[in-house]
């Protein structure tokens, strides 16, 4: 083997070694934000079970605690929970609405179940609602985009609350950019597909 042949491999060895370096470095990276939502995961539910012992009979610091809880974990910005009463959709909390938007939630809820709203529409179908962009998506109710407005949200995902099978409420998240939330962050794979 001549020189030029024994550069060439040891070339070829090092460019190997670099992509696997490169490999294993993404491979990485990829674990430890796996590692990290796990452990957000795990804090959120930490603080929901805490606040769940402390609070037996209430159930408002338990709803409180979620809707918190779900902006961090999401990466969202406004969170909203709502719950089924007697055939209607009540808002039971939210999290960083100002007094204008609340002011609208207070007059659009509770609704019936059958109304267009994007909540009624989850806790309805047992699906969860998603969209980049609630200001222009076809098919919104027009209060939720004036809600979206007025706080400056576009994108909105809706996710069910499940029990025994049947929504008995829901959750929502939204935030000021119109794209869809990733489905690694907030894990609506696990959940029916969206209708978009």
């Amino acid at each position: 083997m001549t020189a030029r042949e024994a550069n060439t491999d040891l070339l070829a060895e090092i460019a190997a070694l670099r992509e696997r370096i490169a490999s294993l470095t993404r491979e990485n990276a990829t674990l430890h934000g796996a590692l990290t939502q796990a452990g957000e995961q795990q804090t959120a539910t930490s603080e929901i079970l805490r606040v769940i012992s402390s609070s037996p009979t209430d159930v408002q610091p338990v709803f409180d605690g979620i809707v918190r809880s779900a902006v961090r974990l999401c990466g969202a910005v406004h969170s909203a929970l709502f719950r089924l009463d007697r055939g209607l959709v009540k808002l039971a909390a939210h999290h960083n609405f100002s007094h204008e938007a609340r002011a609208i939630m207070e007059r659009i809820f509770p609704a019936p179940l059958g109304d267009p709203l994007p909540a009624a529409q989850v806790i309805r179908s047992g699906e969860s609602f998603h969209v980049a962009d609630v200001l222009v998506a076809p098919g919104v109710a027009p209060e939720a985009r004036r809600v979206g407005e007025t706080l400056g949200f576009r994108n909105l995902l809706i996710v069910p609350m499940l029990l025994h099978n049947r929504a008995i409420g829901a959750i929502a998240v939204a935030r000021g950019v119109a794209e869809m939330f990733s489905e690694d962050r907030c894990e609506v794979d696990r959940v029916p597909r969206a209708r978009r």
